[in-house]
């Protein structure tokens, strides 16, 4: 229902960023955006294609120039040039006031591409991010099972240990046997 004026010269201060112009029929840029064309008003005070939003005669605005700013999913918005003087608009003019809203339509387009890209980039490093916790869980969640095997191995392996160790231990038994004893070398070195 209204364009925000982004940027301009001459206008009072603190408009710039905080002013809005109504379209339709209610301004020359509302017009424009109508028409679908450029539009050139050579006297503000005569026009009768659309009313002139109070902003443009409060300023003194006699004659203007508006045309499209383009983009690929519609209009930017709307670029102008007026002046306080009457002054007749050549077709050069409007050729000059056009070839800087493509150069305005291509920086922005270039900005939201470059954003889009930095949002994908983000979303990636977010996704891979979130492929690496889910490794390092699955790999956490393994070792907390190996862990546990180790767990249970370990406490035969110690009573194993305990026992031959034990039957080495206990004097007189052992010693008519020197097999039993190198056997049992083995098992508590290999339980170890």
């Amino acid at each position: 229902d209204s364009l925000l004026l982004r940027a301009g010269v001459g206008w009072e201060e603190d408009l710039v960023g905080t002013t809005r112009v109504p379209v339709g029929r209610d301004s020359q840029a509302g017009f424009t955006l109508l028409s679908d064309e450029p539009v050139i008003v050579e006297d503000l005070e005569t026009e009768d294609r659309f009313t002139g939003p109070e902003l443009l005669s409060r300023h003194g605005v006699r004659s203007g120039v508006t045309t499209i700013i383009p983009a690929r999913d519609g209009p930017w918005g709307v670029l102008g040039a007026q002046t306080q003087a009457l002054r007749s608009f050549e077709t050069h003019d409007v050729h000059f006031i056009q070839a800087v809203a493509s150069m305005i339509s291509a920086v922005l387009e270039r900005e939201r591409v470059e954003e889009q890209l930095r949002r994908s980039e983000a979303e990636l490093a977010l996704r891979v991010a979130q492929e690496g916790l889910r490794r390092a869980e699955r790999l956490a969640s393994i070792g907390t099972l190996a862990a546990g095997i180790a767990h249970e191995i370990n406490n035969p392996i110690n009573s194993i240990l305990m026992t031959a160790e034990t039957l080495l231990e206990v004097p007189g038994r052992l010693e008519d046997s020197e097999g039993l004893r190198e056997d049992l070398g083995i098992i508590v070195d290999e339980a170890e």
